[in-house]
């Protein structure tokens, strides 16, 4: 999925269960999401988590908001939509 403010592109690793940024100004890859573990329910609808700390299980999609900068994540196996935002916070849409 493609940033169209900046052209940054999101990736999701299903298999390794991570999001990634790659970065087209510094040509870089930065983690988002996702530590490799899976895990079928998490505390984001608790609160909110900083980014590594949160795990999916199963992402089957994305979605960008150009105006809030914030990527918007389907976690399947967890039944949930997750938002992450500019600061790399996670938290669950609601």
């Amino acid at each position: 999925m493609e940033d169209t403010t900046n052209g940054d592109f999101y990736v999701a690793e299903n298999s390794n269960i991570r999001l990634r940024k790659i970065s087209i100004v510094t040509n870089r890859t930065e983690l988002i999401v996702g530590n490799g573990g899976a895990r079928a329910g998490t505390n984001a609808g608790q609160g909110t988590l900083k980014v590594g700390l949160e795990k999916m299980s199963n992402i089957r999609g994305l979605a960008y908001d150009d105006v809030s900068a914030e990527v918007f994540v389907a976690d399947m196996s967890n039944n949930r939509i997750r938002v992450i935002n500019k600061y790399a916070i996670v938290s669950q849409a609601v």
